[in-house]
């Protein structure tokens, strides 16, 4: 996921035109110290920062499934489902992220 910093607040879902869509995830309100170039002096400026996955639709299972792939792969999800009651602990944690996943993707879609 990459961490981007913008002048104005981003929208959740951006089009860009392209047949792809910029998720804006985590959008939150940061003081950021840039140099004024009229003065050259350093000042304290509102930005606002978060994390971007691009995305062919934006549905929420694609989101979600783009989301659960940044850390499994699809490899890694068959093993731990086939091992879940042998490596109970590794499997709770697996299923916990893939709920996050859903929760970010509900609150992205403003559901």
């Amino acid at each position: 996921m990459i961490k981007q910093i913008f002048d104005t607040k981003p929208e959740a879902i951006q089009k860009l035109g392209t047949g792809y869509y910029n998720i804006h995830l985590n959008i939150e309100e940061v003081q950021v110290e840039q140099i004024n170039e009229e003065t050259e002096e350093s000042e304290i400026v509102a930005k606002w920062q978060c994390n971007v996955i691009r995305v062919h639709d934006a549905s929420y299972s694609t989101i979600v499934n783009e989301l659960i792939r940044r850390k499994y792969t699809v490899d890694r999800e068959l093993a731990l489902h086939r091992q879940r009651e042998i490596k109970t602990e590794e499997f709770q944690e697996y299923f916990d992220y893939c709920e996050s996943c859903k929760n970010i993707a509900r609150n992205a879609l403003g559901e």
